[in-house]
């Protein structure tokens, strides 16, 4: 079983084989190694932001800061919301008298409430008739939690290898502009993911993520 690692604040210590291990199980992907050291580490801080980025948006409780999901811990969550999701009544009419007695069996032990006032026949009948099955209600996406990391929590301006930019009017343009443009001031040298996020007033870490997964910036630690 691969180990991995959760927190950027573990980087330093891993050996390299756990870093190819995190890096695989946060992206999905399959490498052997890395180019150096120092490209391995920053590799899995983004892996790590991707994966606590993920799971916040997966849905937290309010307040707690959102553990990294690996890409089958996320794939495994999803599949457990479909399944967990209760049948439709849209067919009610077609259910037979014998399973018709054991649903409300179960809905009375359920809905006590309900079984102590029961509706006259001619009226549920006619209630049922009219009613229509409610949409599920759509699971609240948790913001991603703010907060300062331990490691990893600088933007440096790099070169990508190619000049492709991202698309004009999204928000990880308005990002790289801001970052460009802090920059443009020689006598800075990096620029801190929570200062950007106050100038800019929305999270900035998943854009900052996918700017460095490019090559236009690189996430380092303090």
């Amino acid at each position: 079983m691969p180990t991995i690692i959760r927190t950027q604040a573990e980087i330093a210590a891993a050996s390299n084989q756990v870093l190819i291990d995190t890096y695989n199980a946060f992206t999905g992907k399959s490498i052997k190694k890395f180019s150096s050291r120092a490209a391995g580490e920053a590799q899995v801080a983004n892996a790590i932001l991707k994966g606590q980025n993920d799971a916040a948006h997966a849905g937290v409780p309010k307040g707690t800061e959102p553990a990294a999901a690996t890409v089958a811990e996320l794939e495994a969550s999803t599949a457990a919301d479909a399944a967990a999701k209760p049948p439709t009544e849209e067919k009610e009419t077609e259910v037979t008298a014998t399973a018709k007695e054991t649903r409300d069996a179960v809905r009375a032990k359920r809905y006590p409430s309900e079984a102590k006032k029961p509706a006259p026949a001619a009226k549920k009948a006619k209630a049922k008739a009219k009613a229509k099955p409610a949409p599920a209600a759509k699971k609240a996406k948790a913001a991603p939690a703010s907060g300062k990391h331990a490691t990893y929590a600088y933007i440096k301006l790099t070169k990508p290898d190619t000049l492709r930019r991202p698309q004009p009017g999204s928000k990880r343009t308005e990002v790289l502009t801001a970052i460009q443009n802090a920059f443009a001031d020689k006598s800075v040298k990096r620029l801190a993911i929570e200062d950007l996020s106050k100038r800019l007033k929305f999270d900035v870490r998943s854009y900052v993520h996918k700017l460095a997964a490019v090559g236009w910036v690189e996430v380092v630690g303090a």
